[in-house]
């Protein structure tokens, strides 16, 4: 009989129990990048929609068209690309403004009996997202709204997709991510789930020239709040802060030439890539507290988005400054190209707000007091709070909304 044997045995036992504790560590500092599968980017990459089609193998499309979209006959070039590569489709126009649960849940029961094996969403991010519940839906035939917001129920993938934007803002395209505002109460819902990824990302500038500067700048704003609190947010990595920081740059050299010269293919082009670009960030690092309290002074007011955005960044960035001071300053520079304290930075972005021409503060949209505890009540279940780099209590996001009314 070896006496040493039982030591051996035990210390075995002990060296891969510490290998497991290790293991498990590591797991959890791993962090994972999720990004389309394929990605074409260029003027006239809208043409590519029928090769990318067939090269699934789907033969019968649903396609999403935003209504101006499809009225200014912005998808010309996607018709004939269907017709060249012989793929049937069944349409239907987006004629709301943000996605609703009672029309996705219709939308979804059109594709169904239109017997499409694959989906295109071509428009805003109101007709992405739309079309990333409608295919979640589709492939589950047995689910609700409900159970979408609730992610209960997402038995199977959902149907192939195709995201082509015609505004530079939401980064619809890229993100894992939709916004469904509740028909019965009117409460947006943050879904985050990998089956709200695209498949395919049609990155075509050309198809936002004709986009109104008003909106222009709502959507520029949207996607520049989605940069600064990817960069900041608690879940950041090198990746998604670099992805974070280029967008910035983007964003502060070419919006106001897009807001003013809206026939300028460059400026063009470089919205619509920060835009790309500032959705894989947020889609990987999460949001904040701008989001979170953006989404209930929307529906509030009747504000798209990106309005809401503009609203609420700067007051946000100024109360989360306390835990932002090695940030902000690399935000100020990214925006202006020029070395900056925190608070010149959120000066610069209220001066960039300001200089596309939308709204300053919360009571010139009819803002008001009386809202402001329901507002912080319900931001505190928002799922963009979570990745905010600084924790919040509904006081202090009711100091944040009377911030913003008279900034």
């Amino acid at each position: 009989m070896n006496p040493d044997k039982p030591t051996l045995l035990t210390e075995q036992k002990v060296s891969t129990a510490l290998y497991h504790a290790l293991d498990l560590l590591n797991l959890q500092s791993i962090k994972a990048c999720h990004v389309p599968r394929d990605t074409y980017i260029g003027v006239g990459s809208t043409a590519y929609t029928g090769k990318m089609l067939a090269s699934y193998g789907i033969n019968k499309v649903f396609i999403v068209i935003d209504e101006i979209v499809h009225k200014l006959g912005l998808a010309e070039s996607m018709w004939r690309s269907l017709e060249r590569h012989h793929i049937n489709y069944t349409l239907h126009v987006h004629s709301l403004g943000e996605p609703e649960s009672k029309p996705c849940e219709d939308a979804a029961q059109l594709c169904i009996d239109s017997g499409a094996n694959g989906m295109v969403a071509i428009g805003g991010g109101s007709a992405l997202d739309t079309a990333k519940a409608v295919a979640v839906l589709a492939a589950n035939p047995s689910m609700s709204s409900a159970d979408l917001i609730e992610q209960h129920n997402i038995h199977h993938h959902r149907m192939p997709l195709i995201a082509i934007p015609t505004t530079a803002g939401t980064g619809s395209e890229a993100t894992n991510v939709t916004v469904i505002t509740n028909s019965k109460d009117h409460v947006k819902h943050v879904i985050v789930h990998p089956d709200m990824l695209p498949d395919l990302a049609l990155i075509d500038a050309g198809l936002t020239l004709r986009v109104p500067p008003y909106f222009t700048a709502a959507t520029g704003i949207d996607a520049l709040t989605h940069a600064i609190e990817a960069y900041v947010s608690i879940k950041s990595t090198p990746l998604t802060r670099a992805l974070a920081y280029q967008a910035i740059v983007e964003i502060g050299q070419a919006l106001p030439i897009a807001v003013g010269q809206g026939e300028n293919l460059a400026a063009r082009e470089s919205m619509i890539l920060a835009s790309y670009m500032a959705g894989i960030a947020f889609s990987n690092a999460g949001l904040g507290l701008g989001h979170a309290l953006a989404h209930q002074i929307g529906p509030k007011y009747n504000l798209p988005h990106g309005v809401a955005n503009a609203i609420m960044l700067p007051s946000v960035m100024h109360f989360n400054q306390l835990v932002c001071k090695k940030t902000f300053p690399e935000i100020g520079l990214a925006l202006c190209q020029k070395i900056m304290t925190s608070s010149e930075a959120i000066e610069a972005v209220q001066n960039l707000i300001i200089e596309v021409m939308l709204p300053a503060n919360l009571s010139m949209v009819g803002g008001s007091t009386d809202d402001f505890l329901t507002f912080a009540e319900q931001a505190l279940t928002d799922a963009c709070l979570s990745t905010n780099p600084r924790t919040v209590s509904k006081e202090q996001i009711i100091a944040v909304y009377q911030h913003a009314l008279h900034r």
